[in-house]
């Protein structure tokens, strides 16, 4: 099958609450399950929604190599958007990823960006062909089909080229301890106009359930900000 015949592969998608609706997108590996916290600190305020990947969770899963791309994932991610007008979109790792890929693609459609282990990619092409091997050997300790290791691969520069023209504010979230992102982090913010970070102390890459209370409260702060008019 083709990647075109993959397009529309069931997907696993809850909505939780109602209001300003921030999407969240989890990594490599990962399910919707590891924003369980921050679920239960949003939707009373807000129309949370989580999603499992194709290949993860209790999305499909096809073994087939034509089923993962970024831009399958990418389409995805728009169906689970829907009609929804304007977004904050929170990824994890390789769901921060896609989440500024999307808003590259669709600068209308995204209101805001928290971005938690996340990196912007690679611009050499060297670089991310070293980082491509790097993922097919890690790719084996998750519980995915081997075939989906294409959803993480990168095959372009294009989200780290397009930060300068990312206009939604972001917010990014990484931990203290999971050194290796640190250095993304800070090109982030030297590339993107409107940016803040925070550290975590005591996290290493899943902040979001190392140190919940943290994040949440930061992810809160954030998004009160992006709810509130600004004035005339």
């Amino acid at each position: 099958m083709t990647g075109t015949e993959h397009r529309d592969l069931p997907l696993h998608v809850e909505e939780h609450g109602s209001g300003l609706p921030v999407v969240f997108t989890h990594g490599y590996g990962d399910t919707s399950s590891t924003w369980d916290a921050q679920v239960a600190a949003l939707d009373s305020a807000y129309e949370v929604v989580v999603w499992d990947l194709r290949g993860h969770g209790r999305s499909a899963a096809p073994h087939d190599p034509s089923a993962y791309s970024r831009d399958l994932a990418l389409a995805d991610l728009r169906r689970v958007i829907g009609d929804r007008p304007a977004v904050i979109l929170c990824g994890h790792s390789l769901g921060g990823y896609l989440s500024l890929a999307y808003a590259v693609e669709h600068p209308d459609a995204v209101k805001g960006l928290v971005l938690l282990a996340t990196g912007p990619g690679f611009r050499s092409d060297d670089s991310r062909a070293k980082w491509n091997r790097i993922l097919v050997r890690a790719a084996r300790s998750f519980d995915v089909p081997d075939e989906s290791i294409g959803i993480v691969e990168q095959p372009d520069s294009m989200v780290i080229d397009s930060l300068p023209g990312i206009g939604a504010p972001v917010l990014q979230i990484v931990g203290q301890d999971d050194t290796r992102y640190h250095g993304g982090v800070g090109y982030i913010e030297r590339q993107v106009p409107d940016v803040s970070t925070l550290f975590v102390a005591g996290a290493r890459h899943h902040p979001q359930s190392e140190q919940p209370a943290v994040v949440n409260a930061a992810i809160q702060d954030f998004l009160r900000d992006l709810a509130t008019p600004e004035p005339e």
